[in-house]
């Protein structure tokens, strides 16, 4: 899994629901119970997610376990 970004202020690209248990020992991974609300911050092609979740740090987690509820939100370009 690739580094936690240093600034926490990251906008989220969408919210997803968990729909199973994730559980890690790893520093870097966001774990969870099913049913906990995830702001999405960013997708990476090997099917981990970054996402946080209220009150916590932002950590990794496997897109598989949630679902998304809130579709992406388009880019703006300026």
């Amino acid at each position: 899994m690739a580094p936690l970004p240093s600034s926490t202020s990251i906008q989220p690209i969408c919210k997803a629901r968990a729909i199973y248990p994730f559980h890690s020992k790893e520093p870097t991974a966001l774990n969870f119970e099913p049913g906990i609300f995830i702001d999405v911050l960013s997708k990476v092609e090997s099917g981990w997610w970054l996402g946080c979740t209220p009150g916590n740090a932002p950590g990794w987690f496997p897109k598989d376990y949630v679902e998304v509820i809130e579709p992406q939100k388009p880019m703006v370009r300026h």
